[in-house]
């Protein structure tokens, strides 16, 4: 085995020819922990002995097995590598079944061209770390729910130990609930059960509700996101609109009935839940209209419900946002941008008489003139949301400074220059651009031969900064 001062992971090469197996062994053991077998029988014995290979080369015709044969039983062994086929053969059909039988990422034909097999197996390799990373992050997030979960059952716990009309424990209870969601709100540029609790605590003081109705809604304000907690973060950007697939909408009314569920074997919390539980009422206009022409709304859900809706329209990350997000591990909301969406929000909210009752709204727009409520003020600084830190802001100076914003184009709209910012990837995962790459001629006529060929699909969008680097 060869392994190299700087290895960039570990890689398996099969071939029967021991001269090509001799140049592909200097091609790349400058560069990673190598293994090498002269047919498939040989390196799944390397394989069953522990080897864990991010890539594997293989030669397709060899003795005792193919190379498409050997990866598929490779398969049982290390599912996660990636697959590479040197092949002999040109005929497309042989190709596409020998991909196809050993789950091949691509395949190069002989005699190849060293640059190109030295990119492939980079590409390969990029592959193979971006699945193990996608792994990590599914399994710390699996971690985190659990652990979320915990932390709602050992609350639900306490609810059952709280003796009925004890006010001081449930207050406890409440702040304990809160804290175990605050956590989860990570699609958000502001905190938004803390910014929810305050409209609603000002709302509820201009139109003068009973001491009692307060209390219940400040209630229902701070685990009204309870359903937020095991949801992942691209279904907590949903907006419940006629563009949102069916499927999708029962997950998320399934996941708010689910987290109610779990609270509604206590007395105490009855008044909480009715006022939680309307919030579903209020999620689209088509839906609220319906409900109002067969009910009347109570007010503390309508509060409740406003106050829910104006923060998600100016704070909530947009599926545009959330998908920069993605690809750039930050994503920023200048105070111009915040400024439009406080705007747009006061535009819908002040016209939705057929959502809101009247008083609610001409107590919403009272609380707007009199900029008494800090969370109706938009913020002067800009905002941001890292991946992994959830919200923070800049401070109001970074707003003077240049701002890369980016346009989504079509991938066969691509010109030279462009500065991409995400993969540009096949339909099988090979990466034809990568993040922050610019973007030449090369790249263009490789992605119209493979959108020509049905490889890459011509109706994808590619997120591009504005502005061509010459």
């Amino acid at each position: 085995m060869s392994v190299p001062e700087k290895s960039f992971g570990k890689m398996l090469i099969v071939d029967d020819d021991r001269m090509i197996l001799k140049l592909l062994t200097h091609m790349f053991e400058k560069s990673y922990e190598l293994k090498t077998a002269e047919n498939g029988l040989l390196a799944l014995d390397v394989l069953k002995q522990g080897f864990n290979p991010g890539v594997i080369l293989t030669d397709q015709f060899m003795p005792e097995m193919t190379g498409s044969q050997f990866l598929a039983d490779s398969l049982k062994i290390i599912p996660d590598s990636s697959r590479l086929i040197l092949t002999g053969n040109s005929d497309p059909k042989e190709i596409i079944s020998c991909i196809n039988e050993g789950k091949a990422l691509m395949y190069l034909t002989k005699p190849f061209e060293q640059l190109e097999l030295i990119q492939a197996v980079r590409i390969a390799f990029h592959q193979f770390n971006a699945k193990t990373e996608l792994k990590k992050i599914n399994q710390d997030y699996f971690n985190r729910i659990s652990t979320l979960e915990r932390q709602l059952n050992l609350a639900n716990a306490k609810i059952a130990e709280t003796p009925v009309d004890n006010g001081g424990d449930v207050r406890t209870i409440i702040k304990f609930i809160y804290n175990v969601i605050t956590p989860s709100e990570r699609v958000y540029f502001t905190p938004h059960s803390k910014s929810v609790l305050e409209i609603t605590q000002a709302l509820a003081n201009e139109m003068q509700l009973s001491t009692s109705s307060k209390t219940y809604l400040m209630y229902a304000a701070m685990i009204h996101n309870l359903f937020c907690i095991s949801l992942p973060e691209e279904l907590q950007i949903l907006e419940l609109d006629d563009d949102t697939p069916l499927e999708e909408k029962n997950l998320l009314l399934n996941q708010f009935n689910k987290s109610l569920e779990s609270l509604k074997g206590f007395t105490e919390l009855k008044p909480v839940i009715k006022i939680i539980n309307r919030l579903w009422d209020f999620v689209n206009q088509e839906t609220s209209q319906r409900t109002r022409n067969s009910t009347t709304s109570d007010s503390e859900s309508q509060i409740l419900a406003l106050a829910n809706q104006y923060h998600n329209l100016v704070y909530k990350l947009t599926k545009e946002q959330f998908t920069l997000l993605q690809q750039m591990d930050e994503v920023t909301q200048t105070s111009s941008e915040t400024f439009k969406r406080h705007e747009n929000a006061k535009s819908i909210l002040l016209k939705a008489v057929k959502i809101y009752d009247r008083d609610v709204i001409n107590a919403f727009d009272e609380l707007l003139k009199n900029s008494s409520v800090s969370c109706l003020v938009t913020r002067k600084e800009t905002l941001k949301v890292s991946k992994l830190l959830g919200h923070s802001h800049s401070d109001s100076n970074s707003e003077t400074k240049p701002d890369k914003s980016f346009i989504k184009v079509k991938v066969t709209e691509l010109e030279m220059g462009m500065q991409v910012g995400q993969d540009i990837s096949s339909i099988r995962g090979a990466i034809l651009v990568s993040k922050g790459d610019v973007v030449d001629i090369k790249a263009i006529n490789k992605i119209k031969q493979l959108v020509s060929t049905g490889l890459v699909d011509e109706n994808i969008n590619v997120l591009v900064l504005n502005k061509k680097i010459s």
